[in-house]
């Protein structure tokens, strides 16, 4: 799901599987929509709603690469703890 805010509002939603999304209730005027994804480069788009019309956008996110840093995986066997035979 890509999460969509309004910028300069406290609306905002989520899109569905298929990547479309809905606001309603939005004064009209001039806005910027943010559209953002873990793993896709965030967008921001200027959009104007007009008075008791529906106004369509489309938002393309592109896939970023992210280099992630090195993960160290360590383990310790505590003083009391005795190895076990099964078999």
């Amino acid at each position: 799901a890509v999460t969509v805010l309004l910028s300069g509002t406290r609306k905002g939603t989520l899109s569905n599987d298929t990547g479309f999304f809905r606001l309603t209730n939005v004064a009209p005027g001039q806005y910027t929509l943010r559209a953002s994804a873990v793993g896709l480069a965030p967008q921001a788009v200027s959009v104007t709603v007009a008075a008791g019309e529906t106004a369509s956008v489309r938002i393309i996110l592109d896939a970023t690469a992210r280099q992630l840093a090195e993960v160290a995986v360590t383990a310790a066997r505590g003083a009391n703890q005795k190895p076990v035979s099964l078999g």
